[in-house]
């Protein structure tokens, strides 16, 4: 009895390894290596970049901040209710902020329809005025008021960092722990 012979042969694929270009002649593929991709949904870029580390209120005010948006029946007035774009401001200033801010903050609407956010301490108070356009600091430190605006292309986080470092300081300065 005669019995057909054929051939295989198996290849065992790794991440490292996506298939070539085939032969038409035969049945052989040829597996050649491929560049090793860290990231099937990051940009290799963003994967070595540091992101600072979001505190675990920052959730909780996101959710409040669209929580808080206007729905389209309302009138524009409406005290209870923030626009979209001022939302969206809110939101950038958390983005950018979150991780040097004193603590978890109070957040309104102000008479005018921008987004208030206040923080207390043991040494002070800082209240942020977030509108589309600009920021407005003002806190209130060992008794001594200081005031800023930043505009909307200026350097929040350089601005916010002093302030905070000085609400979160001991009144002897800064702690350091121990090794």
């Amino acid at each position: 009895m005669f019995l057909p012979t054929a051939a295989a042969s198996i290849a065992i694929r790794t991440p490292d390894y996506t298939p070539g270009p085939t032969s038409l002649s035969g049945s052989e593929i040829s597996w050649v290596p491929s560049a090793r991709r860290l990231s099937d949904s990051k940009p290799e870029q963003l994967i070595y970049i540091t992101a600072p580390v979001k505190p675990q209120w920052f959730a909780s005010v996101q959710m409040r901040l669209r929580r808080s948006v206007k729905p389209n029946s309302r009138a524009d007035n409406d005290p209870e209710w923030i626009s979209q774009e001022v939302a969206d401001a809110g939101n950038a200033f958390f983005e950018k902020t979150a991780d040097i801010l004193p603590g978890e903050p109070f957040i309104y609407r102000s008479s005018l329809g921008d987004l208030v956010a206040e923080f207390r301490t043991e040494r002070g108070a800082m209240t942020t005025v977030v509108s589309p356009g600009f920021l407005l600091l003002f806190a209130v430190i060992d008794g001594k008021p200081i005031e800023r605006q930043v505009p909307e292309s200026g350097d929040v986080r350089a601005e916010l960092q002093e302030l905070s470092s000085q609400l979160r300081m001991d009144q002897h300065g800064a702690m350091d722990t121990a090794a």
